[in-house]
């Protein structure tokens, strides 16, 4: 028995489908025709749904304040996956660190259907000057990013320093 797939004329038609939570749905809907080794043909129609996995993360912006030169600062980053497929994720940084140094625990994992994770992002300031970057957060499948921005101003002064 063979199995003929939809020649160019006979394209599948896809649609999406909206849900309450963030992902991406696609419909696939097409004919499979059957060819049987007696000469029978049979068609059948065939509906596949195709669910691309999203994320988000907590916070947009994280801003540690006046942080003690050479002393680090923690603070909790949620990163959330609502969808009902399995994905991975991973994070890579973007900025200059020679004012101050940001760190994300960890920085890739594997969530599994409407799951979460708790990270530890953290902030050592090199000098008493401001420090920008951002962390960009990459799921797959899909290649959905996310950015997170994150701030931190070190400080010689005790009483300047954020209170945690």
């Amino acid at each position: 028995d063979s199995i003929i797939l939809p020649q160019k004329k006979k394209e599948a038609v896809v649609s999406t489908q909206s849900t309450g939570v963030p992902e991406r749905r696609f419909i696939l809907r097409s004919n499979l025709t059957l060819r049987y080794t007696n000469g029978h043909l049979q068609t059948v129609p065939v509906k596949c749904r195709i669910v691309l996995p999203t994320f988000y993360i907590s916070v947009e912006n994280v801003r540690f304040g006046s942080c003690l030169v050479g002393q680090m600062s923690q603070l909790p980053v949620r990163i959330v996956n609502p969808s009902a497929s399995p994905m991975d994720w991973s994070a890579r940084f973007e900025g200059d660190e020679s004012e101050g140094c940001f760190c994300l625990e960890p920085s890739s994992g594997v969530f599994h259907a409407a799951d979460s994770s708790l990270l530890s992002l953290s902030f050592t300031a090199r000098t008493s000057t401001i420090s920008t970057g951002k962390f960009i957060f990459t799921g797959s499948p899909g290649g959905r990013t996310v950015e997170l921005r994150v701030e931190g101003i070190g400080t010689h002064d005790e009483v300047l320093q954020r209170i945690l």
